[in-house]
Formats: C-alpha cells, structure tokens, sequence
C-alpha cells in the first residue's frame, strides 16, 4: 500500500464503534483487585484499526440513526451542565453544522482520491451516509 493511503479504518466516522458478541474487550476476564497485564497498555500496531472506544468501526456501523446519536452525544458533552434546552440546542446546531462542512461531498474529493481502492467504495457510502444523517438533523431543526 503506498504512503499516505487512508483505508476506511482510519477515517474519523461520526458513530460509536459497535463491539461484536466476538470482541473481547478484556473487561470481564478480570478479577476485582487484579491489575491488567503489562501488554495491555501497549500503543497497537501500525494498520490496526481501532475506533471509539477501542473498537474499530465496520461499515455497516456507519448508519443515520447512528450518526445522529454521535452527533446529538457529542453535543451534550460539549455543553454537560447545561440545563437550558436552548443552550443544548445551540450546542447540537453547531456541532451539525460543522459536521456539514467537514462531510460535504465536494471537500470529501481530495480525500477520495487517497483512499485505498479496495474501500473506496464502503468509504464513498459511509460518506454520503453521514452527510444525508447530517442534512436531516439539519432540516429538522429548522435551520
């Protein structure tokens, strides 16, 4: 794979990752008072595709009911005492609408162009995925 090569791992999807009931995320495994194995804390390997919450985000994760649920989670850290509706409102807006820049399809080109063929496709989809998840958040706040 040539240098700079992005695979579809390595983009920055707007979801929480979905652990499968084969992922071992090494949490149960342990005993209350047991300290985890050095090798636990190692940095992982070059090309190991690790998303949010260490699990790596598959292409069928990248779904609009998931993307609003990142955004609108992502949106109540920003603002996390925040009780009044509007300031968490105010918070969501910003949060979409700068997703809308950095997702347009057309800033999405230079990018493309780097992506290893073999995912350009799920990369393509997941893209215009996220984008279509943001217009609607967008639409219905009625901005």
């Amino acid at each position: 794979m040539p240098v700079g090569t992005v695979r579809f791992a390595d983009m920055p999807w707007p979801v929480h990752a979905v652990e499968t009931e084969d992922e071992d995320d090494g949490e149960g495994d342990m005993k209350h008072g047991e300290s985890r194995p050095d090798d636990a804390w190692t940095i992982r390997p070059q090309g190991t595709p690790a998303g949010w919450g260490g699990h790596a985000v598959r292409s069928e994760d990248v779904t609009e009911a998931a993307v609003e649920q990142f955004m609108r989670s992502a949106a109540e850290y920003a603002a996390p005492t925040s009780t009044d509706k509007v300031a968490s409102d105010h918070a969501l807006r910003d949060r979409v609408r700068r997703g809308l820049l950095r997702w347009h399809p057309d800033k999405l080109v230079s990018v493309l162009k780097r992506v290893d063929p073999e995912d350009s496709e799920a990369v393509e989809r997941a893209a215009r995925i996220v984008f279509s998840a943001l217009q609607g958040m967008n639409a219905k706040m009625g901005a």
